[in-house]
């Protein structure tokens, strides 16, 4: 069974997380995975717990599905735009860095 921080973590989410045991691998790249990849990994060890086709849990889950899809584009969006924010950051080291060498040599130093 998963734990209960882990699964409250979801709930809090708003999403329904089926309470199976992931394979270590699975948790340990939470991070890496999309939501929407990690649910499904739930659903399918699920649905062969219960001995029912994948699909029939795929749309019993369908909301929270997509509660997955869309913190995972919300999580893609905040990504880029930090990166965004990130190489302006370092365009304008990069150019102040260009600007105080260029001083240094007029300046004979």
């Amino acid at each position: 069974m998963a734990s209960k921080t882990f699964l409250e973590h979801w709930n809090n989410l708003g999403i329904n997380f089926p309470d199976v045991d992931l394979p270590k691998h699975s948790i340990l790249h939470e991070g890496h995975l999309s939501k929407e990849q990690l649910l499904m990994e739930a659903i399918g060890i699920e649905a062969h717990q219960l001995d029912i086709p994948v699909e029939q849990l795929v749309a019993h889950y369908a909301d929270d599905l997509a509660r997955a899809r869309e913190l995972d584009a919300l999580t893609a969006d905040f990504r880029e735009r930090k990166n965004h924010e990130l190489e302006q950051h370092l365009r304008e080291f990069r150019e102040n860095r260009r600007a105080k060498q260029a001083r240094r040599a007029m300046s004979g130093r």
